[in-house]
């Protein structure tokens, strides 16, 4: 099988949210963002994962895969952009081929954008994330 960007979207999405529920359980918060602001998770750890907050995201560390992921104003994780998608694929090496290479997945990107399948994240025109078209 050889991985596609959409697969490659997916798993990412999927990885970041697995990591963002097992923190919710850990900690036993809705919001982990909010929770580490205000104190109640420390800034770095281990729970089985491994994690370390920075900025509005946190990067995790599994026995399967690293996944760096910024969060939303929900508390999620709906956007990604190339590097922490190269970051992701990065991690399982050789499972995602081509797609671990930054700029075979720029211009995937930009494909997947000009069919209207993904677009540009927030109100910046310059963010390089992107999320699901809707």
């Amino acid at each position: 099988m050889n991985p596609t960007i959409h697969d490659l979207i997916h798993d990412y999405l999927s990885a970041a949210q697995n990591c963002i529920q097992q923190m919710r359980d850990h900690f036993k918060v809705d919001d982990i963002l909010l929770a580490r602001r205000q104190g109640r998770i420390p800034p770095q750890g281990n729970m089985p994962l491994k994690y370390s907050f920075h900025g509005a995201g946190c990067a995790f560390t599994t026995s399967r895969y690293s996944v760096d992921a910024d969060f939303d104003q929900d508390g999620e994780c709906s956007t990604f952009e190339a590097w922490r998608l190269m970051f992701f694929a990065e991690s399982q090496p050789g499972y995602y081929g081509v797609l671990e290479r930054r700029d075979q997945i720029e211009h995937e990107l930009q494909d997947l954008e000009r069919k209207g399948m993904i677009e540009k994240a927030g109100n910046f025109p310059n963010s390089s994330f992107y999320k699901l078209a809707t």
